[in-house]
């Protein structure tokens, strides 16, 4: 399991507008894979939550009446209610936090503007590239933007489905009337040979 990425402070160059919209690209690229990867993380946590609360031949009809209806912020509410009524809290706590914390990551890069500003120096006109965030109240702040940080956060969530497989897992067995923290360990067990 991986560590939560740490911010690090922005220390972009100024550069030529040329070189800013290269990375301008790369930043909309980086943007990208942590949308799209984060929403693959929302699909594996759906099948999470179906295989508590349906049958197989029910899931198609959980997914297109009630899982679409849910925000990731509320798919996460329950599934942190379901593993602590099945007893698995204290061993997916960390997996939890980090779900959250990937879709933190997911808003901020999905409500955000990627520009590139004039920087004036003595040798002419630079350009930096800098992030328009709306805040939760409706204000807007505005970041210097680091292609390392973004690359790092796309990495750590890289990480998270297999995550969400364990907790699946558990899930799984606790509908068939297995010990859902016995087939944790056997997860965990399997899975230290190809980490």
């Amino acid at each position: 399991m991986t560590d939560e990425p740490e911010p690090r402070e922005r220390q972009d160059p100024t550069v030529s507008f040329e070189e800013a919209v290269a990375i301008r690209d790369e930043i909309y690229r980086l943007r990208g894979r942590i949308m799209s990867d984060v929403s693959a993380v929302e699909g594996s946590v759906e099948l999470a939550l179906a295989c508590y609360f349906v049958s197989a031949e029910r899931s198609q009809s959980f997914y297109l009446l009630i899982a679409v209806r849910l925000s990731l912020a509320d798919k996460l509410e329950i599934l942190s209610k379901i593993v602590e009524a099945l007893g698995l809290k204290s061993r997916v706590a960390q997996t939890v936090s980090r779900l959250e914390r990937a879709n933190a990551i997911r808003n901020e890069q999905a409500h955000s503007n990627v520009m590139v500003f004039p920087a004036p120096t003595r040798g002419g006109l630079t350009f930096e590239l800098q992030s328009l965030h709306k805040t939760k109240r409706g204000g807007l702040r505005l970041a210097r933007i680091a292609t390392e940080e973004l690359a790092q956060c796309a990495a750590w969530i890289d990480g998270l489905p297999k995550e969400v497989y364990r907790i699946t897992n558990a899930i799984a067995a606790a509908a068939t009337g297995k010990d859902p923290l016995a087939e944790m360990d056997a997860f965990d067990a399997a899975n230290k040979a190809t980490d």
